[in-house]
């Protein structure tokens, strides 16, 4: 695989950088499946190719100090997304995360690792407080994952979401760096690596 970017943070099997601009038409072939579109609350129908890239022109996809939005690699290829995202105005030391696997990786470890990566670093080089999350309420493979990691049930949204026929509700998460210290232990300094893989 051509280099894409020289900066990254690596686990044991995936390591999560930038996107790039030679990393759309995977992104877009990886998020084709109209299942999988409507599992993420898309429409069932997957982004063309040159709306990525207006979205990506636009800046969507860049990294600031409020939106980290990275690619998750394994195998040597794209196999999802990962973001933490805050958009308070006030210093609040919060933020939200999300994170996407395609349909080919999903129930392999990909996304508890990923996951497991990103918060280690929000909270131990970040300094953020609190990460917070949502999922639909069918999403019982997510939730179970997202329990297994530390997340805490908060509450939930009322049929604040229409998909397949029906309302579901949107539940939503949280973990606190010290409950996420009290789990995991205290983060680590990430791994990161310059130049290739």
């Amino acid at each position: 695989m051509e280099e894409a970017s020289d900066t990254f943070l690596r686990g044991p099997r995936v390591l999560l950088r930038p996107m790039e601009r030679e990393d759309l038409p995977r992104y877009r072939d990886l998020f084709s499946d109209p299942e999988g579109n409507l599992s993420h609350g898309g429409l069932g129908i997957p982004d063309s190719l040159s709306k990525l890239q207006r979205r990506y022109e636009a800046g969507e996809f860049d990294i600031t100090d409020r939106n980290l939005h990275l690619v998750i690699e394994a195998e040597d290829r794209i196999i999802g997304q990962v973001n933490l995202k805050n958009d308070e105005t006030l210093p609040s030391r919060a933020a939200n995360f999300g994170i996407l696997i395609g349909a080919g990786y999903i129930g392999r470890g990909y996304g508890t690792e990923a996951s497991k990566i990103l918060l280690d670093y929000a909270f131990g080089v970040l300094g953020y407080h609190k990460i917070n999350l949502d999922l639909f309420e069918y999403n019982a493979r997510a939730r179970k994952m997202y329990e297994k990691i530390g997340f805490v049930h908060e509450g939930r949204r009322r049929e604040n979401h229409w998909s397949r026929g029906r309302f579901w509700d949107d539940i939503l998460m949280g973990i606190t760096a010290e409950e996420w210290r009290a789990k995991h232990g205290p983060p680590p300094q990430p791994e990161t690596g310059q130049g290739g893989r």
